[in-house]
């Protein structure tokens, strides 16, 4: 890896920090208690989609509005809080669900990206791993402070549904602040 590569590396990394989005997403997929190869496998599928919209964007392939794709977002995290509240286990078929977030994400945020004039590839993915590795530090911070209690009888009740709802008001309000033009 070069420098320019280690430099989007940290971007991507840096990007899931001012952005909670990506942070409340990682914390929604934890919630869902699966188990840690699923969510891995949920994370992995989320960055891929996450990867290929920034592509899609940044080349000029897939053009859509902020205006319109800010709300979404805040929309889609309310959606999938309000799933995890409403179903106690992940259900088979998630997975498409993730990839869509990851392609609605991956659109919203490409818009501050700016790649280098060659090597536009190993930029992305470079910038890939390292929103897929803040995801991954924001879960295994999570598991280090609730991962023990994830067994326990009271864990739904006390954890999974005050985070949820929680990040069901925050995925609101951050839908109508940005259709107002945060």
């Amino acid at each position: 890896m070069c420098s320019s590569d280690l430099t989007y590396l940290r971007r991507g990394f840096a990007h899931v920090v001012p952005a909670p989005e990506h942070a409340l997403f990682a914390v929604g997929m934890f919630a869902l208690g699966a188990g840690l190869l699923p969510l891995l496998a949920l994370l992995g599928t989320f960055t891929l989609a996450h990867t290929l919209a920034l592509a899609l964007t940044v080349f000029g392939v897939v053009t859509l509005r902020p205006t319109i794709v800010g709300p979404m977002i805040g929309l889609s995290l309310a959606y999938l809080a309000a799933e995890i509240l409403l179903k106690a286990r992940l259900e088979r078929g998630r997975s498409g669900l993730v990839f869509a977030l990851g392609l609605l994400f991956g659109t919203g945020f490409a818009g501050g990206l700016e790649l280098p004039t060659s090597d536009h590839g190993i930029a992305l993915a470079a910038y890939g791993l390292g929103v897929a590795g803040a995801q991954l530090a924001v879960v295994a911070v999570l598991t280090v402070l609730l991962g023990w209690a994830q067994k326990r009888a009271w864990y739904r009740s006390r954890v999974v549904v005050p985070l949820s709802a929680l990040v069901v008001v925050f995925g609101l309000w951050l839908s109508v602040a940005r259709w107002m033009g945060d």
